[in-house]
Protein backbone atom coordinates (compact mmCIF):
# COMPACT_ATOMS: atom_id res chain seq x y z
CA UNK A 1 0.00 0.00 0.00
CA UNK A 2 1.26 3.49 -0.54
CA UNK A 3 1.94 6.31 1.44
CA UNK A 4 0.20 9.28 0.93
CA UNK A 5 3.14 12.47 0.99
CA UNK A 6 1.37 15.80 1.84
CA UNK A 7 3.96 18.19 0.21
CA UNK A 8 3.23 21.86 1.28
CA UNK A 9 5.19 24.77 0.03
CA UNK A 10 4.95 28.77 0.34
CA UNK A 11 4.59 29.65 -3.01
CA UNK A 12 2.26 28.76 -6.13
CA UNK A 13 4.73 29.39 -8.60
CA UNK A 14 8.49 28.45 -9.05
CA UNK A 15 10.36 31.10 -7.40
CA UNK A 16 13.71 29.39 -6.97
CA UNK A 17 15.99 26.23 -6.40
CA UNK A 18 13.73 24.86 -3.92
CA UNK A 19 10.88 24.63 -5.71
CA UNK A 20 12.96 23.38 -8.65
CA UNK A 21 14.30 20.86 -6.26
CA UNK A 22 11.04 20.03 -4.93
CA UNK A 23 9.86 19.56 -8.66
CA UNK A 24 12.84 17.02 -9.43
CA UNK A 25 12.24 14.94 -5.92
CA UNK A 26 8.47 14.69 -7.40
CA UNK A 27 9.99 13.52 -10.75
CA UNK A 28 12.29 10.75 -9.44
CA UNK A 29 10.11 9.60 -5.96
CA UNK A 30 9.04 6.03 -5.95
CA UNK A 31 6.03 6.45 -7.04
CA UNK A 32 4.69 2.44 -6.55
CA UNK A 33 5.66 3.16 -2.76
CA UNK A 34 4.19 6.81 -2.15
CA UNK A 35 1.57 8.84 -3.65
CA UNK A 36 2.81 12.72 -3.46
CA UNK A 37 -0.25 15.33 -2.86
CA UNK A 38 0.80 19.19 -3.53
CA UNK A 39 -0.62 21.87 -0.73
CA UNK A 40 -0.37 25.62 -2.34
CA UNK A 41 -1.13 28.37 -1.03
CA UNK A 42 -2.03 29.58 -4.39
CA UNK A 43 -3.00 28.24 -8.08
CA UNK A 44 0.69 28.80 -10.39
CA UNK A 45 3.07 27.46 -12.00
CA UNK A 46 4.06 24.53 -9.72
CA UNK A 47 0.57 23.18 -10.06
CA UNK A 48 0.45 22.87 -13.20
CA UNK A 49 3.90 21.53 -13.71
CA UNK A 50 2.84 18.28 -10.57
CA UNK A 51 -0.28 18.10 -12.69
CA UNK A 52 1.84 17.29 -15.94
CA UNK A 53 3.72 14.42 -13.33
CA UNK A 54 -0.13 13.19 -12.71
CA UNK A 55 0.27 14.57 -9.45
CA UNK A 56 -2.47 16.74 -7.36
CA UNK A 57 -2.72 20.05 -5.55
CA UNK A 58 -5.12 20.93 -2.91
CA UNK A 59 -5.08 24.46 -1.48
CA UNK A 60 -4.63 26.30 2.08
CA UNK A 61 -4.97 30.18 2.90
CA UNK A 62 -1.73 31.22 3.70
CA UNK A 63 -0.85 33.61 6.21
CA UNK A 64 0.80 36.55 6.88
CA UNK A 65 2.89 37.18 9.75
CA UNK A 66 2.36 40.90 9.17
CA UNK A 67 -0.98 41.21 9.09
CA UNK A 68 -3.25 42.53 12.34
CA UNK A 69 -5.26 39.37 12.59
CA UNK A 70 -2.03 37.17 11.96
CA UNK A 71 -3.10 34.87 14.77
CA UNK A 72 -6.79 33.94 13.72
CA UNK A 73 -5.30 33.98 9.56
CA UNK A 74 -2.32 31.54 10.70
CA UNK A 75 -5.31 29.49 13.24
CA UNK A 76 -7.23 28.95 9.89
CA UNK A 77 -4.07 27.85 8.20
CA UNK A 78 -3.73 25.19 10.43
CA UNK A 79 -6.94 24.04 10.00
CA UNK A 80 -7.29 24.34 6.44
CA UNK A 81 -4.26 22.24 6.69
CA UNK A 82 -5.53 19.85 8.99
CA UNK A 83 -8.26 19.06 7.17
CA UNK A 84 -6.53 18.35 3.85
CA UNK A 85 -4.34 15.71 5.95
CA UNK A 86 -7.22 14.34 7.16
CA UNK A 87 -9.34 14.51 3.70
CA UNK A 88 -6.86 12.83 2.10
CA UNK A 89 -5.48 10.64 4.26
CA UNK A 90 -1.89 11.59 4.64
CA UNK A 91 0.38 9.40 5.97
CA UNK A 92 3.06 11.77 6.13
CA UNK A 93 3.88 15.71 5.54
CA UNK A 94 7.04 17.04 3.86
CA UNK A 95 7.25 20.82 4.09
CA UNK A 96 9.24 22.26 1.40
CA UNK A 97 8.12 25.37 2.82
CA UNK A 98 9.52 28.84 4.48
CA UNK A 99 8.98 29.28 8.23
CA UNK A 100 5.53 31.51 7.03
CA UNK A 101 4.08 27.87 6.08
CA UNK A 102 6.03 25.22 7.58
CA UNK A 103 5.47 26.45 11.31
CA UNK A 104 1.27 26.08 10.72
CA UNK A 105 2.47 22.66 8.65
CA UNK A 106 3.83 21.54 11.58
CA UNK A 107 1.38 22.12 13.96
CA UNK A 108 -1.07 20.54 11.92
CA UNK A 109 0.82 17.48 11.36
CA UNK A 110 1.18 17.23 15.33
CA UNK A 111 -2.71 17.80 15.55
CA UNK A 112 -2.96 15.06 13.38
CA UNK A 113 -0.38 12.80 14.67
CA UNK A 114 1.36 12.44 11.02
CA UNK A 115 4.79 12.58 10.82
CA UNK A 116 6.76 15.68 9.67
CA UNK A 117 9.77 16.31 7.86
CA UNK A 118 10.98 20.37 7.67
CA UNK A 119 13.54 20.58 3.99
CA UNK A 120 15.28 23.53 5.59
CA UNK A 121 17.25 25.45 2.48
CA UNK A 122 17.75 28.65 3.78
CA UNK A 123 21.48 29.60 5.64
CA UNK A 124 20.74 32.15 7.65
CA UNK A 125 19.85 32.40 10.82
CA UNK A 126 15.55 32.95 11.49
CA UNK A 127 16.50 33.08 15.93
CA UNK A 128 13.83 31.85 17.89
CA UNK A 129 11.93 30.42 14.38
CA UNK A 130 14.63 28.11 14.07
CA UNK A 131 14.44 26.56 17.30
CA UNK A 132 10.73 26.36 17.15
CA UNK A 133 11.05 24.68 13.78
CA UNK A 134 13.33 22.42 15.38
CA UNK A 135 10.59 21.43 18.00
CA UNK A 136 7.58 20.90 15.78
CA UNK A 137 8.71 18.56 13.03
CA UNK A 138 10.18 15.03 13.50
CA UNK A 139 12.82 15.32 11.11
CA UNK A 140 14.94 18.28 9.51
CA UNK A 141 16.38 17.55 6.51
CA UNK A 142 18.76 20.38 4.95
CA UNK A 143 20.20 20.69 1.41
CA UNK A 144 24.46 21.41 2.76
CA UNK A 145 25.99 20.99 6.29
CA UNK A 146 26.37 24.35 5.83
CA UNK A 147 22.50 25.04 6.27
CA UNK A 148 22.35 21.94 9.11
CA UNK A 149 24.66 23.99 11.11
CA UNK A 150 21.63 26.31 12.94
CA UNK A 151 19.48 23.14 13.59
CA UNK A 152 22.44 20.50 14.98
CA UNK A 153 23.03 22.97 18.16
CA UNK A 154 19.82 21.53 19.12
CA UNK A 155 20.25 17.97 18.04
CA UNK A 156 21.71 17.26 20.88
CA UNK A 157 21.22 13.18 20.06
CA UNK A 158 22.13 14.23 16.60
CA UNK A 159 19.44 11.95 15.13
CA UNK A 160 17.16 14.22 13.96
CA UNK A 161 19.18 16.58 11.54
CA UNK A 162 19.88 15.18 8.07
CA UNK A 163 21.91 16.37 4.87
CA UNK A 164 20.40 15.57 1.72
CA UNK A 165 22.27 17.61 -0.95
CA UNK A 166 20.33 19.37 -3.89
CA UNK A 167 19.97 17.25 -7.13
CA UNK A 168 20.65 17.77 -10.65
CA UNK A 169 18.72 15.63 -13.36
CA UNK A 170 21.82 14.56 -15.04
CA UNK A 171 20.00 13.50 -18.21
CA UNK A 172 18.91 17.13 -18.44
CA UNK A 173 22.60 19.01 -17.69
CA UNK A 174 24.88 16.72 -19.50
CA UNK A 175 27.85 17.52 -21.83
CA UNK A 176 26.42 18.25 -24.82
CA UNK A 177 27.26 20.42 -28.65
CA UNK A 178 28.44 24.04 -28.04
CA UNK A 179 26.18 26.54 -30.18
CA UNK A 180 27.52 28.80 -31.65
CA UNK A 181 24.25 30.79 -31.95
CA UNK A 182 24.17 30.61 -28.25
CA UNK A 183 27.48 31.82 -27.82
CA UNK A 184 27.37 34.54 -30.51
CA UNK A 185 24.06 35.74 -28.11
CA UNK A 186 26.63 35.80 -24.89
CA UNK A 187 29.02 37.79 -26.80
CA UNK A 188 31.70 35.21 -27.64
CA UNK A 189 32.93 34.77 -30.86
CA UNK A 190 34.70 30.76 -32.06
CA UNK A 191 37.77 31.44 -30.99
CA UNK A 192 36.65 33.19 -27.70
CA UNK A 193 36.95 31.98 -24.14
CA UNK A 194 33.52 32.19 -22.67
CA UNK A 195 33.50 33.25 -18.62
CA UNK A 196 29.98 33.22 -17.51
CA UNK A 197 27.53 33.33 -14.12
CA UNK A 198 24.13 32.28 -13.95
CA UNK A 199 21.86 33.57 -11.10
CA UNK A 200 19.45 36.16 -10.04
CA UNK A 201 20.50 39.44 -9.55
CA UNK A 202 20.77 39.75 -6.30
CA UNK A 203 23.14 41.01 -3.62
CA UNK A 204 24.72 38.20 -2.35
CA UNK A 205 25.42 36.51 -5.37
CA UNK A 206 28.43 38.76 -5.74
CA UNK A 207 28.20 39.64 -9.52
CA UNK A 208 29.60 42.90 -8.42
CA UNK A 209 32.77 41.08 -7.73
CA UNK A 210 33.09 39.11 -10.94
CA UNK A 211 32.66 41.96 -13.20
CA UNK A 212 35.66 43.84 -10.61
CA UNK A 213 37.51 40.43 -12.01
CA UNK A 214 37.11 41.23 -15.41
CA UNK A 215 38.09 44.72 -15.32
CA UNK A 216 40.69 43.76 -13.17
CA UNK A 217 41.97 41.05 -16.17
CA UNK A 218 41.10 43.53 -18.94
CA UNK A 219 43.35 46.13 -17.50
CA UNK A 220 46.20 43.87 -17.06
CA UNK A 221 45.59 42.55 -20.96
CA UNK A 222 44.97 39.25 -19.26
CA UNK A 223 41.54 38.86 -20.55
CA UNK A 224 42.35 38.97 -24.35
CA UNK A 225 40.28 36.51 -26.12
CA UNK A 226 38.07 36.12 -22.99
CA UNK A 227 34.38 37.07 -23.14
CA UNK A 228 32.03 37.35 -19.88
CA UNK A 229 28.39 36.82 -19.61
CA UNK A 230 25.89 37.44 -16.89
CA UNK A 231 22.95 35.33 -17.21
CA UNK A 232 19.81 36.11 -14.95
CA UNK A 233 17.67 39.12 -13.75
CA UNK A 234 17.03 40.78 -10.28
CA UNK A 235 16.95 43.99 -9.15
CA UNK A 236 21.05 44.93 -9.18
CA UNK A 237 21.07 44.52 -12.99
CA UNK A 238 20.89 48.30 -13.31
CA UNK A 239 23.76 48.82 -11.20
CA UNK A 240 25.50 45.83 -12.53
CA UNK A 241 25.60 47.25 -16.00
CA UNK A 242 26.58 50.65 -15.01
CA UNK A 243 29.31 48.96 -13.03
CA UNK A 244 30.02 47.03 -16.23
CA UNK A 245 30.44 49.39 -18.82
CA UNK A 246 32.84 51.88 -16.16
CA UNK A 247 35.88 49.86 -16.91
CA UNK A 248 38.26 48.63 -18.63
CA UNK A 249 36.29 45.31 -19.48
CA UNK A 250 33.56 47.72 -20.71
CA UNK A 251 32.03 45.96 -23.95
CA UNK A 252 32.72 42.33 -22.66
CA UNK A 253 30.59 41.97 -20.05
CA UNK A 254 27.19 40.85 -21.72
CA UNK A 255 24.11 40.65 -19.66
CA UNK A 256 21.55 38.10 -21.35
CA UNK A 257 18.30 38.72 -18.92
CA UNK A 258 16.13 35.50 -17.26
CA UNK A 259 16.64 32.32 -19.68
CA UNK A 260 14.58 29.46 -19.87
CA UNK A 261 17.58 27.15 -21.71
CA UNK A 262 19.88 27.12 -18.80
CA UNK A 263 21.41 23.51 -20.14
CA UNK A 264 22.44 24.98 -23.64
CA UNK A 265 24.05 28.24 -21.75
CA UNK A 266 26.20 25.29 -19.88
CA UNK A 267 27.32 23.75 -22.42
CA UNK A 268 28.46 26.90 -24.51
CA UNK A 269 30.15 28.32 -21.70
CA UNK A 270 34.31 27.51 -21.27
CA UNK A 271 34.49 27.90 -17.29
CA UNK A 272 31.60 28.37 -14.49
CA UNK A 273 31.91 31.18 -12.15
CA UNK A 274 29.60 31.41 -8.72
CA UNK A 275 31.38 34.62 -6.70
CA UNK A 276 28.88 34.49 -4.04
CA UNK A 277 29.22 36.31 -0.20
CA UNK A 278 27.07 33.51 0.76
CA UNK A 279 25.07 30.45 -0.13
CA UNK A 280 22.75 28.01 1.08
CA UNK A 281 24.23 25.11 -1.29
CA UNK A 282 24.79 26.10 -4.86
CA UNK A 283 22.59 24.25 -7.01
CA UNK A 284 23.86 25.95 -10.22
CA UNK A 285 27.23 24.87 -9.73
CA UNK A 286 25.97 21.08 -9.71
CA UNK A 287 24.74 21.75 -13.23
CA UNK A 288 27.79 23.18 -14.44
CA UNK A 289 29.77 20.47 -13.28
CA UNK A 290 27.08 18.01 -14.50
CA UNK A 291 27.63 19.59 -18.43
CA UNK A 292 31.27 19.31 -17.90
CA UNK A 293 32.29 22.58 -16.48
CA UNK A 294 35.14 23.40 -14.45
CA UNK A 295 34.07 25.84 -12.08
CA UNK A 296 35.35 29.12 -10.19
CA UNK A 297 33.67 29.63 -6.97
CA UNK A 298 34.32 31.56 -3.32
CA UNK A 299 34.40 29.05 -0.33
CA UNK A 300 30.83 30.49 0.84
CA UNK A 301 27.98 28.39 2.56
CA UNK A 302 27.55 24.87 1.07
CA UNK A 303 30.04 25.29 -1.76
CA UNK A 304 32.97 23.55 -0.71
CA UNK A 305 30.71 20.47 -0.14
CA UNK A 306 30.18 20.63 -3.86
CA UNK A 307 33.73 22.14 -5.49
CA UNK A 308 36.67 19.91 -4.78
CA UNK A 309 39.19 22.85 -5.00
CA UNK A 310 42.23 21.81 -7.68
CA UNK A 311 39.81 19.18 -9.03
CA UNK A 312 37.00 19.82 -10.68
CA UNK A 313 37.99 23.73 -9.94
CA UNK A 314 39.14 26.24 -7.93
CA UNK A 315 37.90 27.94 -4.51
CA UNK A 316 38.60 31.31 -3.82
CA UNK A 317 37.83 33.54 -0.60
CA UNK A 318 34.48 35.44 -1.09
CA UNK A 319 34.70 39.16 -1.88
CA UNK A 320 38.15 39.02 -3.70
CA UNK A 321 38.11 39.69 -7.40
CA UNK A 322 41.51 39.73 -7.71
CA UNK A 323 41.58 35.74 -6.54
CA UNK A 324 38.44 34.94 -8.90
CA UNK A 325 41.13 36.66 -11.59
CA UNK A 326 43.73 34.31 -11.06
CA UNK A 327 41.44 31.41 -11.03
CA UNK A 328 39.77 32.55 -14.20
CA UNK A 329 42.80 33.51 -16.00
CA UNK A 330 44.49 29.78 -14.80
CA UNK A 331 41.81 27.80 -16.38
CA UNK A 332 41.84 30.59 -19.16
CA UNK A 333 44.99 29.44 -20.26
CA UNK A 334 44.78 25.71 -20.17
CA UNK A 335 42.99 24.09 -22.28
CA UNK A 336 43.76 20.26 -21.32
CA UNK A 337 43.07 21.74 -17.46
CA UNK A 338 39.55 22.58 -18.23
CA UNK A 339 39.01 19.62 -20.04
CA UNK A 340 40.36 17.58 -16.76
CA UNK A 341 38.73 19.54 -14.35
CA UNK A 342 35.35 19.61 -16.21
CA UNK A 343 35.24 15.98 -16.43
CA UNK A 344 36.11 15.02 -13.21
CA UNK A 345 33.39 17.48 -12.72
CA UNK A 346 30.57 15.47 -14.38
CA UNK A 347 31.85 12.56 -12.66
CA UNK A 348 31.55 13.83 -9.00
CA UNK A 349 27.63 15.35 -10.07
CA UNK A 350 26.63 11.94 -11.33
CA UNK A 351 28.15 10.32 -8.58
CA UNK A 352 27.03 12.97 -5.83
CA UNK A 353 24.31 14.93 -7.00
CA UNK A 354 22.27 12.75 -8.94
CA UNK A 355 18.37 13.01 -8.51
CA UNK A 356 18.09 9.28 -8.15
CA UNK A 357 20.44 9.41 -5.03
CA UNK A 358 18.26 12.65 -3.75
CA UNK A 359 15.47 11.05 -3.95
CA UNK A 360 16.52 7.90 -2.55
CA UNK A 361 17.83 9.70 0.51
CA UNK A 362 14.65 11.56 0.97
CA UNK A 363 12.88 8.26 1.26
CA UNK A 364 15.57 7.00 3.34
CA UNK A 365 14.43 9.33 5.98
CA UNK A 366 10.69 8.41 4.54
CA UNK A 367 11.16 4.36 5.58
CA UNK A 368 12.82 5.48 9.00
CA UNK A 369 9.58 7.88 9.94
CA UNK A 370 7.76 5.24 9.42
CA UNK A 371 8.62 2.23 10.65
CA UNK A 372 9.36 4.57 13.99
CA UNK A 373 5.62 4.98 13.70
CA UNK A 374 4.76 1.85 12.70
CA UNK A 375 6.79 0.20 15.60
Amino acid sequence: MRTKVLYVSTYGDVRGGGEISLLTLLRFIDRDRYEPVLALPERGELAELAGELGIRSCYFEAPSLRHPAAALRAARTITGLSRIIGENGIGLLHANATARSAIPAGVAAALRKTPSILHARIIDSEGVLDFALFSLFDKIVTNSGAVAAKYRRYDRAGKKVVVVHNPVDIRQFQPGERSEAVRSGLGAGDGDILVGVVGRLVDFKGHRWFIDAAHGMAAGREAAGIKFAIIGDGPLRKELETRASAGAAAGKIAFTGARDDVPEIMNALDIFVLPSDEEHFGRVIIEAMACGKPVVATRAGGVPEIVTDGETGYLTAPRDPRALATAIGRLAGDAGLRKRMGDAGRARAVESFSAEKHAAGIQAVYEELLSARNH
